[in-house]
């Protein structure tokens, strides 16, 4: 581990270790809206269970008030760094901690030799896709600290109670949640269909209860799958069907078959996650668009790279 380093506003800032989760915790309980601590589960599992995730953290009086971590995902099939938690405790703000652990973080990934780093995304591990659209004050400082504005994407969700969801009886005579004995051939067809980093997040839905995947097969071959509550809960997806599968209404089946899950544990909402064919869902099950995220992206060579 390195030496920590002295930081503005009396702080330390220094590598995480595991004994400082709780304290990890608590700062973000104070520095976040609560909508983003709720699955304090998911949130550890995203910071503290990767061997791809590097953190720092600004200590005070061993009060930790401000926190680092990045990591390595992927992006168009590229490793890449990402910005996965960024925040200080309110009462720190404006005082350079912001900028003392992004650097870090960003020297961390550097040694990596990753072409960039961006804010946001970076699956199979990640927590947002990207800066929420309505947090000016977050997007302008990563503008101040070089980074350039890429691309958006769009949150959108789902009303349970309005949404139509019973089962169309011919699809959904091909799905079934996924069996222990499945796995070992659906992450070979996940590893060989759709590669890292699909393969990887899924089986976050192993750790669920019920298990929360389901998986589309005729005559012993899988046509497409469908997740839900891989990083965090409440959260659908990902979900893909084989090209030969598409347009049977397999797709709609299997996140319908997902969405009655939430019905039964109770949930009123569901949020489907960086989403790309808005008009699908819409169709579907009514979805709307709920959020909007800017990913900046700073290159590491000095010019930018254009997704």
């Amino acid at each position: 581990m390195e030496a920590p380093v002295n930081s503005p506003a009396g702080a330390v800032v220094r590598a995480a270790v595991p004994t400082d989760a709780a304290r990890v915790r608590a700062l973000l309980e104070s520095a976040l809206d609560p909508v983003d601590t709720r699955d304090a589960d998911g949130l550890h599992w995203v910071l503290w269970q990767s061997e791809e995730v590097d953190g720092f953290v600004a200590v005070v009086d061993d009060v930790v008030v401000g926190v680092g971590f990045g990591s390595i995902g992927a992006e168009d099939g590229v490793a890449s760094g990402f910005v996965t938690m960024l925040a200080v405790h309110p009462e720190y703000r404006r005082r350079g901690l912001g900028t003392a652990l992004l650097r870090e973080v960003e020297g961390s990934l550097r040694a990596h030799s990753l072409p960039g780093l961006w804010t946001g995304g970076g699956q199979p591990h990640f927590w947002w896709s990207g800066i929420p659209a309505s947090n000016a004050d977050a997007i302008e400082f990563f503008r101040n600290q070089g980074y350039i504005e890429e691309d958006q994407t769009v949150n959108m969700r789902v009303d349970l109670a309005a949404a139509l969801l019973d089962p169309d009886p011919g699809p959904a005579a091909l799905v079934h949640r996924i069996g222990d004995e499945e796995w070992p051939a659906f992450q070979h067809w996940m590893e060989r269909t759709w590669e890292y980093p699909w393969s990887v997040e899924v089986q976050r839905t192993r750790e669920r209860s019920p298990t929360a995947c389901f998986v589309a097969v005729r005559n012993g071959e899988i046509l497409g799958f469908a997740a839900y509550d891989t990083n965090r809960l409440g959260m659908f997806g990902p979900m893909g069907t084989s090209p030969t599968a598409r347009g049977s209404g397999l797709g709609g089946e299997l996140l319908r078959c997902c969405l009655r899950d939430y019905v039964t544990q109770g949930r009123e909402t569901c949020e489907i996650g960086w989403v790309g064919p808005l008009g699908f869902y819409q169709r579907t099950v009514g979805a709307t668009v709920s959020d909007r995220f800017i990913r900046l992206h700073k290159d590491f060579s000095g010019q930018v790279i254009r997704p």
